[in-house]
């Protein structure tokens, strides 16, 4: 007689990935059942990879972290953790972590904000991780991954009880978790009535990714390397990509405790989206997660990399850099880029948020830049540029170059400044395609001489007063960005 297993948790046909097989029943329960004896409570938390059609607005990645109304009668999802991994020409990759267990509930989610799920694959069920498993192998989950995984004991650890102990344990069992429900209801503690939720606590509704935990000292890249070196642990037990982390979690990089809730607390609660709460009335900034934003005006030959092997860096260039408040500042990268041969004002940061908020093109951020051609450009050339030329561009994503994009550029500002002769244009773009001022110049036979940003999302220069000078940004340059809320 072979032994019969059991799926906990199914995956229907054309989704891959991790399916945990067992003759536990108990581990099926533990599984496939909420934690709380009701309809709405959560069950244990799946993360997927998927390839979904077009491209997810904010207003849509909203929607799924908030909960969405699931068409055909199935009620509201929970909500869930979604990110971004790339974005291609006609698809995109999320990572989403789901509290819920519904029938294609991922399809259904994603129908629902008017997307579709064209490659699904499950990569972890509670912190269980697929890791670098070859597709079709299987191994034996090993017992510390069911109770720090799952938070199940295996029968092979557990300490025989007596029928009469084992009752008197279902039964508070029964009891703690019709407790939890009234607590969910809003049957407050006295001391939780007393103290406010505090945003480091929102962190396990809101799993975090383990690489992430590194990104004040490594690209993801980089983190992705020492994670499946087996340099990174959890809790300790060596995490493998995908291994989530949720609040409490100890991370070790080569034994060193890494502060990783310090940057990664979520935008939402005690702080406003960005990481810093503004008092207009002392006009300082106060940050509750300590991230670091600077201007620059960039040099000509500065190359907008991190790559510290690429000589004239943008890193070096900008030499050491503290954070407010005294002590070394996290690892800075630009938000967008300036050409070597461009000029002028360059954004840097430790807050990959804000970057990814900056530069969607949904948000249409303002970039003014002062440009010299070489020629007088005729009244009709100068129109043509604000109307809207033709050209083709090519941008990389992750090391690879897209399919070439050729169409006209959106309209924009292009005006003479008067200065050089009348060769100076003042632009003003919304939209950040490769190379653009100087492609559309060469369209209308103009070549660039001199390209200098003077403005990005409302702030300027100002404060810098040569090439090479940098600054932190004040409190009303970051409620222009959006970074804390402009009501004092």
């Amino acid at each position: 007689g072979g032994v019969l297993w059991k799926a906990a948790g199914q995956l229907d046909v054309n989704t891959t990935g991790l399916l945990v097989l067992t003759n536990d029943g108990g581990l099926v329960e533990v599984v496939t059942r909420p934690t709380v004896g009701e309809t709405r409570s959560e069950y244990v938390r799946n993360t997927y990879r998927a390839r979904v059609m077009g491209v997810l607005d904010g207003d849509a990645l909203a929607a799924l972290r908030s909960g969405v109304q699931l068409r055909g009668g199935f009620g509201v999802s929970l909500p869930a953790a979604v990110e971004v991994e790339s974005v291609e020409r006609t698809s995109s990759w999320l990572h989403l972590t789901v509290c819920e267990s519904g029938n294609r509930q991922v399809h259904r989610m994603l129908h629902a904000v008017g997307s579709g799920v064209l490659e699904l694959e499950r990569i972890a069920v509670g912190s269980i991780c697929l890791g670098q498993m070859p597709r079709g192998s299987w191994r034996l989950a090993t017992d510390e991954e069911l109770r720090q995984g799952l938070g199940y004991t295996p029968r092979s650890l557990r300490v025989a009880e007596s029928p009469q102990a084992a009752w008197l344990r279902r039964e508070e069992e029964q009891k703690a978790s019709q407790r939890a429900v009234h607590s969910d209801s809003g049957t407050e503690s006295a001391a939780s009535r007393v103290e406010p939720r505090r945003a480091a606590d929102a962190v396990a509704d809101a799993p975090v990714r383990v690489n992430k935990a590194l990104r004040a000292t490594h690209s993801r890249r980089q983190a992705d390397a020492l994670v499946a070196a087996g340099r990174v642990r959890v809790n300790g037990i060596v995490a493998v990509a995908g291994t989530m982390l949720s609040h409490g979690d100890e991370v070790r990089l080569d034994g060193k405790r890494v502060d990783w809730e310090r940057l990664n607390l979520p935008a939402q609660g005690d702080a406003p989206a960005g990481g810093a709460v503004c008092s207009a009335a002392a006009g300082e900034v106060v940050p509750s997660r300590v991230f670091t934003y600077v201007k620059m005006w960039k040099r000509r030959g500065v190359v907008s990399t991190t790559d510290r092997r690429q000589r004239g860096n943008i890193i070096d260039e900008l030499g050491s850099v503290e954070a407010r408040g005294g002590g070394a500042a996290d690892r800075l990268f630009p938000v967008g880029r300036l050409d070597a041969d461009s000029t002028g004002l360059i954004l840097l940061t430790s807050d990959g948020g804000i970057v990814n908020r900056l530069l969607k093109s949904s948000e249409s951020k303002r970039k003014e830049y002062l440009v010299v051609v070489d020629r007088l450009p005729s009244d009709e050339a100068v129109r043509e540029l604000a109307s809207g030329v033709v050209i083709t561009t090519v941008a990389q994503r992750d090391g690879r170059r897209a399919p070439p994009l050729t169409c006209p550029t959106k309209p924009c500002v292009v005006e003479r400044t008067g200065s050089a002769r009348g060769r100076e244009l003042r632009f003003v773009l919304q939209e950040g395609r490769n190379r653009q001022i100087r492609r559309m110049c060469s369209a209308l036979g103009l070549q660039v001489v001199s390209l200098h940003r003077v403005g990005f999302a409302g702030v300027s220069l100002r404060g810098c007063a040569a090439p090479g000078d940098w600054r932190h940004l004040d409190a009303e340059e970051l409620r222009i960005l959006g970074v804390c809320d402009g009501a004092g």
